[in-house]
This record gives C-alpha cells, structure tokens and sequence, in this order.
C-alpha cells in the first residue's frame, strides 16, 4: 500500500520583502515577507496571518499567536517554546529542521503539512483536525492527540513516544516505519496502518487493554 496523503507543496512568491524586525501586529496580514534571523520571543498577535512568507532562523518562545492563519509558508529552523498557537490554521506548510517544546496547537486545523526533521516535545494537539499531514523523521515525545482528528496522515520514520491518543479519530493514518510507544488511547487506533513487526510490539498493551490474558503454561 503506497503512501496516501499529498505532500505540502507551499507557494512562495518571489521576491521576498525582508521583515522590518518590529513586532508582530494581532490581526495582520503578513503577505511576501522573510522572516529571517529574528528574536520575536514573547510577542503577542492574536489573529495574526501569514500568507506565501518564509520563516528560517527565528525563536517564538514565549509568544502567544492564537488562531494565527499560515497559507503556503515555508518555516525552517524555527524555535518555539512554550508557544500559543491555539486555534491556528494551517494550509500549504512545510516546516523543516525545528524544534516545538511545550507548544499549544489544540483545535488547530492543519491541512497539507509537512514536518521534517523536527523535535516535538510535548506539543499539545487535542482537538486538532489534521487532514494530509506527514511527519517526516520527527521525534514526538509526550504528544497529545487527544480528542483529535487525523485523516490521510503519516508518520514516516519517526519515535512517536509516550503518545496519547484517547478518543482520538484515525482515518487511513500510516505508522508504517515509526517507532510507537503509545502512553494512552489504544482503543482509538482503529484506522491506523501498522507493519507486522509494529504489531507484534503492540500486541502485549493491546491484549492488556482488550482484557485478554495470555498464559502458556497450564
């Protein structure tokens, strides 16, 4: 079975403006802007939207962005740290070579995006929708997908550690070539794709889970 879902193909007008370095405005449409080599810690822009930018080299920790709006946006060496990114949309992103730690993206909607190469540490998905996502060689450790939807998505050759996904909804999602340690939320794993050797290492939670004692001796 081949992969299912699209690859995020953002589109990037060209030129670029460079960004000015002031600070981020709620409610403002950045349109053909590089962000580049910023310090943009701790800034607040509700709202805030970003739209054919490219984001390389910048650190959003601390910065409070609820329901921001990212529409083909290139984003690469980017660090966000206990970030606000709550109700954010996202559309045509490929965020590569970052780290996200403690970063809040529940009820987010992202669609056609792709993760490459980054670290998320603890990122808070619940209650996001993702529809053709890819998590590309990505370290997921404490991810929480609880109560979310994930439909056509795939995590390829990632450690998706002490993942919770308690009544989550998987529709054709791919775990195929990723290490699994899930924390929590077995029972909604109807609808993922899992190789045979996966299986066999899920097998002894998910018998724990269902109820099912094994015994071989007599």
């Amino acid at each position: 079975m081949t992969r299912s879902n699209r690859a995020s193909r953002p589109r990037i007008p060209t030129p670029l403006a460079p960004h000015d370095a002031t600070a981020l405005e709620p409610e403002r449409d950045y349109e053909a802007i590089a962000f580049t080599n910023l310090e943009l810690t701790g800034q607040q822009a509700a709202g805030v939207r970003f739209l054919g930018c490219a984001l390389s080299r910048c650190a959003l920790d601390g910065c409070s962005l609820p329901k921001a709006s990212f529409r083909d946006v290139t984003i690469e060496h980017l660090r966000a740290v206990e970030t606000d990114l709550a109700q954010s949309s996202w559309v045509d992103v490929v965020v590569a070579d970052s780290l996200l730690a403690g970063t809040q993206l529940f009820d987010a909607d992202q669609r056609r995006v792709t993760f490459r190469d980054c670290k998320l540490d603890a990122t808070n998905f619940r209650g996001a929708t993702l529809r053709n996502v890819r998590f590309e060689r990505c370290i997921l450790s404490d991810a929480d997908f609880g109560s979310a939807t994930l439909r056509h998505t795939s995590f390829q050759q990632c450690r998706l550690l002490a993942a919770d996904f308690s009544k989550a909804t998987l529709e054709q999602v791919d775990l195929r070539g990723t290490e699994l340690a899930i924390a929590r939320g077995y029972e909604a794993l109807g609808g993922a794709i899992v190789d045979s050797a996966q299986l066999v290492t899920l097998a002894p939670a998910l018998a724990r889970h269902l109820g099912i004692i094994v015994r071989d001796d007599d």
